[in-house]
């Protein structure tokens, strides 16, 4: 069995005259494709018993078993391999059967070897996207830059069937979710996924930046942090994806910016003075809820329509604790890897105890909380009280049992239960804010002043200002 430069890539050729056969081999090997031949369908089985190929090309009119028949047996084990039909009796009939029954292509004797690699070259990238999107949809553990979807749970699995669907369209899309639940990770699975995976992902950030620094960011003032060039971020980004993070925060002029330029398709650069078509997919996120701020009138609704074609709402790991453990392991993989540590996995009350934790940070405070636990214990496992003593106190909710369990035993330290609270939230405030005090305060609609001062008291600021 030959092998050619590309390994990878297996093709089979199925045709009862040798011939035929030989002839398509020579073509392909020549482009450095692996290929194997067989001279009937009941040789090709046997070959494919053994032997898994990307793309299969064979005669549709063959002894015994013809080319139909042979590939509705082979796609039954192998859905995702491709199928070429070739034969010398074209009609567009049977052109239409081929497809309709789940060939890739159909190609009638003679034809143009050139017509021939060119097909066979779309057949294989077809088969590449299929087999990267079902990565995607089935082992996403796997990928360093998805772990934010790794998960068993049914809202996870369709969040990735739904960006399996997506991806390779070019319809904006509106990422809704709470901090820390992976968004990003989503939005650039979307670009990854999709045919401008080679193009720029420019990642905005709507609520770390002020409206000024917006401001040039949209209109080619600012300086890029890669280049240190005068250019627009639409720039930046044509031909890919623009990411938009936490739209909710732009202000209501520069929403209305972003309206005339999705509408037209074109955005005023002021460095250059000249007016410029942009062609790039539009990912948003955002952790408000966004038809409150729509009723608000702190955000528009003709935007809202013109990036939200497609919706995937991502929800909180609270919500679905079955991926609590999936995300666990892999980060525990990873920080092995990243710490040179061998630890080996989780007793089972380690698991009880991170799958009863309320995950107020989501899968980003998932994982901080894993490293940390890698970094400074010296056990072969993760044991319970490993985790508890790393994790912060929960804080109980009325009605909850857990509240009453604190009660018959020693007691809740109720000082501390509510600076406990008071600290994440302030935290997560500022993580929402990009760490600008004066917007942290606003969000928590306090004063500047009183927001330092419980900072200070908490610990959340070095020496007094």
């Amino acid at each position: 069995m030959e092998t050619g430069r590309t390994e990878k890539t297996r093709i089979l050729i199925v045709d009862d005259e040798k011939n035929m056969a030989e002839s398509l081999c020579t073509i392909l090997r020549r482009k450095g494709y692996s290929v194997v031949t067989a001279l009937s369908a009941e040789q090709a089985f046997s070959i494919c018993a053994k032997d898994r190929f990307n793309l299969i090309v064979t005669d549709a009119r063959m002894k015994k078993v013809d080319g139909f028949k042979f590939m509705e047996s082979i796609k039954k084990d192998f859905p995702d391999t491709e199928f070429i039909m070739i034969t010398a009796y074209a009609t567009p009939k049977l052109a239409v059967k081929a497809v309709k029954e789940g060939a890739f292509d159909y190609i009638a004797k003679p034809f143009d070897p050139e017509e021939f690699l060119l097909t066979v070259k779309r057949a294989l990238e077809h088969n590449r996207l299929v087999l990267e999107n079902k990565k995607l949809m089935g082992s996403l553990a796997n990928e360093e830059g998805l772990r934010g979807v790794i998960g068993k749970s049914p809202q996870i699995q369709e969040i990735c069937k739904l960006v399996y669907t997506v991806a390779p369209t070019v319809s904006p899309v509106l990422i809704e979710g709470e901090i820390g639940t992976g968004k990003e990770l989503i939005a650039r699975a979307l670009h990854f996924h999709s045919a401008r995976k080679d193009k720029p992902f420019y990642y905005l950030n709507c609520a770390a930046a002020t409206p000024d620094l917006i401001e040039k960011e949209l209109s080619g003032e600012g300086k890029n942090r890669l280049n240190q060039g005068k250019t627009s971020c639409f720039e930046i980004a044509n031909g890919g994806s623009l990411y938009m993070n936490e739209i909710c925060d732009l202000p209501l002029n520069i929403q209305d910016r972003l309206i005339r330029v999705f509408k037209s398709r074109k955005y005023y650069n002021r460095g250059t003075a000249s007016e410029q078509m942009i062609d790039l997919r539009v990912i948003s996120s955002t952790a408000r809820n966004i038809q409150a701020e729509i009723k608000k009138g702190t955000f528009r609704e003709e935007l809202f329509y013109r990036i939200s074609i497609i919706n995937i709402k991502i929800p909180p790991l609270r919500e679905r604790k079955e991926d609590i453990i999936p995300l666990s392991e892999y980060f525990l993989d990873k920080y092995n890897a990243l710490t040179g540590k061998t630890v080996k996995g989780f007793e089972d009350a380690a698991k009880k105890a991170l799958t009863q934790y309320e995950w107020r940070g989501n899968v980003l405070e998932l994982e901080k909380l894993i490293e940390k636990i890698v970094s400074i214990e010296s056990g072969d496992v993760i044991t319970a009280p490993g985790v508890i003593k790393q994790v912060k106190i929960p804080v109980f909710k009325a009605g909850d049992s857990r509240a009453e369990d604190g009660f018959s035993g020693k007691g809740i330290d109720y000082q501390k239960q509510v600076a406990n609270y008071e600290k994440e939230l302030i935290e997560l405030a500022m993580r929402k804010s990009g760490g600008n005090i004066s917007k942290t305060a606003q969000l928590l609609k306090m004063s500047r002043h009183a927001l330092r001062y419980q900072m200070q008291k908490l610990g959340l600021l070095g020496k007094p200002q």
